[in-house]
């Protein structure tokens, strides 16, 4: 007869899962259709990175943990300064769990365009592994060409968890799709967005 414990850390990894999957599968759905109809001018993100994070929990001292990124999202047109949109985040804590997260992003036209830019994303997360916490989580993405982007990510969860860490890795739709930099050595021939096209 399996101990109560271990039923409800089943069920929590369970629910867990099943919310990724819905998370994932509905974020890759509309960044799928941004991509399908590029006239649209949709701005669309897919980043994947790794990367180190520092996790205490109920004031504890820091501990390291690896860490993977997957960021998935859609905004508004890349033509204005400004671009809004939402994202879903998976990072993965190796050795210990996943967190998700949904969160507002603003970038500049550079980020979203594939360039040299800035993008500044805030929202909530939740954590179901070890002791279980939510709460505010923030990030920095410093973009560069050719869909380079290092993310620096900071949370502050309910009990005293506390998050921090940094990432590197690649926006596979800032290097194909929406890519304008870097056109000397490498030509975007159907770009989503070009502003000698806006009308």
């Amino acid at each position: 007869m399996s101990h109560p414990s271990h039923r409800r850390a089943s069920s929590d990894v369970s629910r867990m899962t099943r919310t990724s999957r819905l998370l994932q599968v509905a974020t890759i759905s509309m960044v799928m259709m941004g991509a399908g109809s590029a006239h649209a001018d949709v701005s669309s993100w897919l980043f994947v990175g790794g990367g180190a994070h520092w996790l205490s929990e109920q004031k504890s001292g820091y501990e390291i943990a690896p860490a993977m990124q997957l960021d998935l999202g859609l905004g508004t047109p890349p033509s204005g300064p400004v671009v809004l949109g939402v994202l879903t985040r998976s990072l993965t804590h190796f050795g210990r769990g996943t967190d998700l997260a949904l969160a507002l992003r603003a970038t500049t036209r550079e980020f979203s365009s594939g360039g040299f830019g800035l993008a500044l994303d805030a929202g909530a997360y939740k954590r179901w592994w070890g002791m279980e916490s939510a709460g505010p989580m923030a990030s920095l993405q410093l973009g560069a060409p050719y869909g380079l982007q290092l993310s620096l990510n900071g949370a502050l969860g309910s009990d005293d968890h506390k998050t921090f860490g940094i990432t590197f890795g690649i926006d596979l739709l800032r290097l194909t799709v929406h890519r304008l930099a870097g056109e000397q050595w490498w030509k975007n021939p159907r770009p989503a967005w070009r502003p000698d096209t806006a009308p």
